[in-house]
């Protein structure tokens, strides 16, 4: 238990040394900027949200779920965190889902990527078409992906975003490193899908709990435990790769921090716990974009 606790201790110190090194280009003050508190979860029942996003059917309401080893469900909420509602999944069982998305037509996707211990040689990505009924019954996914590794390789990976017929997602990396960006086509098969190399993310530091896109595909919001990035991908999320700088990142140590999305504002973040976060633009500096 101790040499736990003291690996525990150690990343947490190298996470916030990282944070003080990225913000030193804009200013100590940055690596200290608090997030504005925007709500709390109010179902002790969604007790891991580890992803969310916006609802284009339902104004005001967010797609959310919980994490490994809970009921498959897709949760309705607000902002604030009230929920609102729940939707039962059949034939996508919650082995560890770590995020959530939403394509150019609206069709729901959901990751099953997560792979903590690494023992997963196959994991899984689901479709499903349009978005739930908040007064309908349970729903059931129309595609389904056995995704492999490059390699053979295995990673944890908590991020997704779907664009252009592409599913892209990042490796949960445990080091301030960049991540690299994989993806696969979104193209119903029933064969396994090996994941396709396309870069390193070099604008992005920390370990990857999440992603997002703008509703207008202009901007990809890259959650890490050192808080979120915004890079301006003008539509392609591959164009991550060729970021030289994030336009914009706010230096926040949140652990437990998985979930993302954009609103008007900037860009709302939820941790496992229940709290909900916003980033604001300015908070982001990006107050003139």
């Amino acid at each position: 238990m101790g040499i736990r606790v003291a690996r525990i201790v150690l990343f947490c110190v190298v996470m916030v040394v990282g944070v003080v090194a990225a913000a030193g280009a804009r200013g100590a003050e940055a690596a200290t900027q608090p997030a504005f508190t925007v709500g709390h979860v109010d179902d002790a029942k969604l007790d891991e949200l580890s992803g969310f996003v916006p609802s284009r059917k339902y104004p005001g309401v967010y797609w959310g779920h919980n994490d490994s080893d809970n009921p498959a469900e897709i949760w309705a909420l607000n902002r604030e965190g009230h929920v609102i509602g729940k939707v039962p999944v059949v034939g996508a069982p919650n082995v560890d889902w770590e995020d959530i998305a939403l394509d150019e037509e609206g069709n729901l996707y959901i990751s099953d990527m997560g792979n903590n211990n690494c023992n997963r040689k196959e994991v899984h990505v689901y479709k499903f078409k349009g978005e739930p009924d908040l007064k309908g019954g349970a729903i059931r996914p129309v595609a389904r992906w056995a995704i492999r590794y490059v390699g053979g390789k295995a990673f944890d990976c908590e991020s997704l975003v779907v664009r252009g017929g592409w599913g892209y997602v990042m490796p949960k990396l445990r080091s301030y490193r960049s991540p690299e960006l994989y993806r696969f086509r979104v193209v119903p098969t029933d064969k396994p899908v090996t994941l396709e190399a396309v870069g390193g993310v070099t604008a992005v530091h920390g370990p990857v709990t999440g992603a997002d896109i703008s509703v207008d595909g202009k901007w990809m919001a890259v959650l890490t435990v050192l808080g979120p990035y915004v890079l301006e991908i003008d539509g392609d999320p591959a164009n991550a790769v060729k970021v030289k700088a994030a336009t914009g990142h706010s230096a926040f140590v949140a652990i437990k921090m998985e979930a993302v999305c954009f609103v008007p504002e900037g860009v709302l973040a939820g941790t496992e716990e229940g709290e909900i976060y916003l980033f604001d633009w300015k908070m982001l500096g990006m107050g003139g974009r």
